[in-house]
């Protein structure tokens, strides 16, 4: 069999099926009309609604972890045009979210090939690829193109080092500071580390001119001068705000190295989901290989991964809140690169690689067939159902819960419904003689927000419902045919009803 103008063996040959099934498989929830529509999905559709009902563009993206600063605006930039192609349908945007997906494993695919020349190898990467990587299409945030491609400017960089040249700099620049819009927590540190180790390496290689391509970083952070400006600097403000007021953390520095090297060894670059233990284990066994064997390129390839790895760990102690998984996990497709260029060199370690991904498909096989519980109260089709009841009569307000505030999830089931349904003339936030309220599920830890105190305090319902609709994970229906006293009491002006507080 002929691929891609090569021949290949009947292993390989099987593996491109393997590669071929697994891509399709993953797109199982998008045959059944369902994609996860959690509140950060919702929230960053709301917002490119807006925009489009504006024609405005926003110059910031999603809140970060640090109060007052946020990341760029370019997923909202990349997924505009496919939402006003769709008309905003959440499952066409899931098609487009998985063929992202499916581009960045072609991608993965292309530099592993193009580095191994073994194409057992660079398919065998490929699937491991689309088995951590395409799951996450199903409800993707402003993180996702951040894990795709993190692996972009590392290969770049790897290759400059080898040999330097002006356009390796400037794609390992500019494709870094792309990062930076996508997940600030990944990417800034590394582009703290690399600015060093690209500045001596300059100097020796008397290539001091080049140094000029460091504003290629600078180019994609052009909205966030923007936003800037027109606001009085509020990020920098805010940065150094929290610089000033987070020095002290709650945790001693002792505790938190411990608490941090902890993730470091046992949580991050846990490529194959096995216990942390073994994947220790594991690296050190590619590490070993490659340093046993004479290919200085791959050993410079794992220095690379090891200095800013761990530099990335180093450098975050400054940051005093928590480390979650989303700021680390981008590193999951560098080290697969590593270790799939280290697999190339060495038969233990192919082996091992091979082995490694057979567990892989094993353990992400759930994967391959839709259960709608297990997109819980993210459901598209749960929130669409819900929506399409509660507007089922014409003239009808309603009122939308969540024990956080915004609703996000429910409001952009709404809005699309109303806008596939214009003729129903819904309200939303306002009492009519028939009123709906729909509740989500509240959290039995935190009493001092709940749905009774929402419904009568600050709604100002007191009255039993007409009917009651449960529905799964907690959402529940409640239809109300409201008299003249209890809909001249105004409801709070305070009530969360827009994007304000994203």
């Amino acid at each position: 069999m002929n691929f891609l103008g090569q021949k290949v063996s009947a292993l390989q040959t099987f593996l491109v099926l393997i590669l071929v099934l697994c891509i399709g498989l993953l797109s199982n929830h998008l045959w059944h009309g369902d994609v996860l529509i959690h509140t950060d999905v919702a929230r960053d559709l709301l917002l490119i609604r807006e925009m489009v009902e504006t024609k405005q563009l926003s110059l910031i993206g999603p809140r970060s972890s640090v109060p007052g600063i946020f990341h760029g605006p370019l997923w909202y930039f990349i997924s505009l045009i496919p939402f006003v192609i769709v008309g905003g349908d959440p499952v066409l945007m899931g098609w487009f979210w998985w063929l992202i997906g499916v581009a960045s494993v072609g991608i993965f695919w292309f530099v592993i090939q193009k580095a191994t020349k073994n194409t057992t190898v660079s398919l065998l990467a490929a699937i491991c690829f689309a088995l951590i990587e395409i799951p996450t299409s199903a409800g993707p945030t402003n993180t996702y193109l951040a894990n795709l491609l993190a692996f972009v400017p590392f290969y770049f960089w790897w290759q400059w080092y080898k040999n330097p040249s002006q356009i390796l700099s400037i794609l390992g620049w500019l494709t870094i500071g792309l990062l930076v819009q996508f997940q600030m927590a990944f990417a800034v540190p590394l582009a703290l580390l690399w600015l060093p180790i690209f500045i001596v390496k300059s100097y020796k290689d008397k290539q001091l001119k080049n140094i000029y391509t460091v504003l290629f970083f600078v180019l994609p952070l052009a909205t966030f001068f923007l936003f800037d400006l027109r606001h009085d600097w509020l990020q920098v403000r805010s940065l150094l705000t929290y610089m000033q007021t987070n020095s002290v953390s709650n945790q001693t520095f002792g505790l938190k190295i411990i608490e941090r090297a902890r993730q470091a060894f046992l949580a991050g670059g846990n490529v194959f989901h096995i216990a942390p233990w073994l994947n220790v284990a594991a690296l050190i066994f590619f590490v070993i290989t490659v340093f046993k064997s004479q290919n200085k390129s791959v050993k410079l390839e794992w220095l690379m991964l090891g200095y800013i790895y761990f530099g990335w760990w180093i450098v975050t102690l400054v940051f005093s809140g928590t480390i979650w998984s989303f700021y680390y996990d981008p590193f999951i497709t560098i080290f697969l690169l590593v270790i799939s260029i280290t697999a190339s060199h060495s038969k233990h370690a192919k082996l091992l690689f091979f082995f490694l991904c057979a567990w892989l498909l094993f353990k992400f096989s759930g994967n391959f067939s839709y259960k709608v519980d297990s997109f819980n109260s993210s459901s598209w089709v749960l929130l669409s159902s819900i929506a399409r009841e509660a507007l089922s009569e014409a003239d009808t307000g309603y009122f939308l819960y969540s024990q956080d505030q915004f609703a996000y999830p429910l409001k952009y089931a709404f809005t699309f419904y109303q806008q596939e349904h214009p003729k129903i003339n819904a309200s939303a936030y306002m009492k009519k003689p028939l009123t709906v309220l729909v509740k989500s599920a509240d959290d039995p830890q935190n009493p001092w927000s709940t749905s009774g105190y929402w419904q009568t305090d600050r709604l100002g319902i007191r009255t039993e419902p007409d009917e009651i609709i449960d529905y799964p994970h907690g959402y529940v229906l409640e239809k109300y045919h409201l008299d003249q006293k209890t809909m001249s009491e105004p409801v709070d002006p305070n009530l969360v009803t827009d994007l304000h507080f994203r």
